[in-house]
């Protein structure tokens, strides 16, 4: 009778320390605001380029810079972006 009581007690212990175990929860993302100027060197002088595509290959998606040559894009730390323009 002992042996059961002790028995009884050690799974008792047993399935409440399992049971304060939190699930783990997956990491969040670090998210990043990536902005900035597109240039170019031509003829000596720094100009914009305009309408030039960013493009995140991993995620399928991206933006375009404006007629200035700004862009902003949010962005996961460690992403690839890939610039292109005509």
């Amino acid at each position: 009778m002992k042996k059961h009581f002790f028995l009884l007690i050690f799974s008792l212990i047993a399935c409440s320390a399992l049971q304060a175990q939190q699930p783990a929860t997956p990491a969040k993302p670090q998210l990043v605001q990536f902005s900035g100027m597109l240039i170019t060197d031509a003829e000596g002088r720094l100009t914009p380029v305009p309408y030039a595509s960013i493009h995140l290959p991993d995620k399928g998606r991206g933006t375009y810079s404006d007629y200035r040559g700004f862009f902003t894009l949010v962005v996961e730390r460690g992403d690839r972006v890939r610039f292109t323009c005509i």
